[in-house]
Parts: structure tokens; C-alpha cells; sequence
């Protein structure tokens, strides 16, 4: 009998999602996937290929899906400052997150990217080129309503925030309480050179 597909697709690619971020590419066994998926290992051959195709296509629907929806929700904002600090306290609240350490995969990749195929660096490259290309239209519609200084450099700083950004997600994953990286959101409000309490990034300035 011919195979037939009885799952849905977008709901195992985040069961497989949730996997590889929670042990990395390649400490994640077939084994693992399967039973996180909800399916068998011939399904899985079938319907995605290698473990590597698998990952490729989970990293696909990451940025093509949520990344996008996410980015149009933070643009649609009114408050450019809050849209960015936004950002940051999603990583945040990741430190307790569940499950544990799962963290960001693009982020998670992109800490071993020359281990991977250009097929995952090109996805992980676009998706880091995304975020910097919405911090700069965030900082863009600081300067024109105001809210962010208007020495604040935009390409620069877009950058820098990726920086702290990866960062408070990477260190998010049990290497830093939250008070740590509260420091690192505040730092992120300095950077756009808005006015606020900084205590924590005054000290190490």
C-alpha cells in the first residue's frame, strides 16, 4: 500500500523544533525525534528526508513562520523603544521557560554554524539578517517620533542589539540569573540612548 501521511506536518516540525533546541543537531538521535514527534521512523524518512533535511525544514518554517509573524507584530507597535525592549524580554523570560534550556534554535545553531550544511547557513544567516533589519526600522521610527536619540547610529546599533541580543538568549540557557540579564536589557536602553534607570550598565561603563 502506498505511504499516507496521518499527522500534520506544521505541528511535528515544532515537536521536532522543541527537540533539537533542547540537545543541539547533533546529540538529537532519530530515536529522540520519533517519539517527540508523535511518529514512526519510516513516517519520518518519508515525509522529511534525513535527520538533516529535517532540520532544514524545521528551521524553514521557524523563520518563514514565526520569525515573520513575530517581526510584523513587533513593527506594528507603537512604541518603537518598547517593541525592542519586547524582544529582550522574551529572552528573559525564557530563563524559566519550558522545556528547560530549550533557548532559540537559530541562536543555538548559529554558535556551531561551520559544522552544519549551507543549506542551515543560509537559513541561519537570513534569519540573523531579519532581526537586524527590524532593529534598524525600530531605531528609524525612534528617530522620526523621537523616543530614540537621534545621535543613536542606526546600522551600528542594530548590530550591537543582535550582539546583546544572542547573548541574553545564549546565557539565558543557565549561565546567567535574571537579575543578569536584566543588566543586559538595560544596556540595550543605553545603546538607543534613551533616557532611563541604569544602574547595572552605569557600573561598567
Amino acid at each position: 500500500m502506498p505511504w499516507v501521511k496521518t499527522f500534520d506536518t506544521d505541528e511535528v516540525l515544532e515537536k521536532a523544533g522543541v527537540m533539537f533546541a533542547s540537545k543541539g543537531f547533533e546529540a538529537t538521535s532519530i530515536s529522540d525525534l520519533t517519539q517527540a514527534m508523535g511518529i514512526n521512523k519510516g513516517s519520518l524518512y518519508h515525509a522529511f528526508g534525513s535527520k538533516r533535511d529535517l532540520f532544514e525544514a524545521v528551521l524553514r518554517k521557524d523563520v518563514m513562520g514565526r520569525q515573520a509573524t513575530a517581526f510584523r507584530q513587533l513593527e506594528g507597535m507603537s512604541d518603537p523603544v518598547a517593541a525592542i525592549l519586547a524582544i529582550f524580554d522574551g529572552a528573559i523570560a525564557q530563563h524559566e521557560g519550558s522545556p528547560p534550556n530549550a533557548g532559540n534554535l537559530i541562536i543555538i545553531t548559529a554558535l556551531d554554524l561551520p559544522e552544519h550544511s549551507d543549506g542551515v547557513r543560509d537559513i541561519v544567516k537570513l534569519a540573523v539578517r531579519n532581526l537586524e533589519t527590524l532593529f534598524a526600522r525600530l531605531i528609524d521610527q525612534g528617530h522620526e517620533s523621537g523616543a530614540i536619540s537621534g545621535t543613536t547610529g542606526r546600522d551600528c546599533t542594530a548590530k550591537a542589539l543582535v550582539a546583546l541580543i544572542t547573548g541574553c538568549r545564549v546565557f539565558a540557557r543557565g549561565t546567567y540569573e535574571v537579575a543578569d540579564l536584566l543588566d543586559i536589557k538595560n544596556c540595550a536602553l543605553k545603546l538607543l540612548g534613551v533616557n532611563a534607570k541604569l544602574d547595572a550598565c552605569e557600573q561598567v561603563a
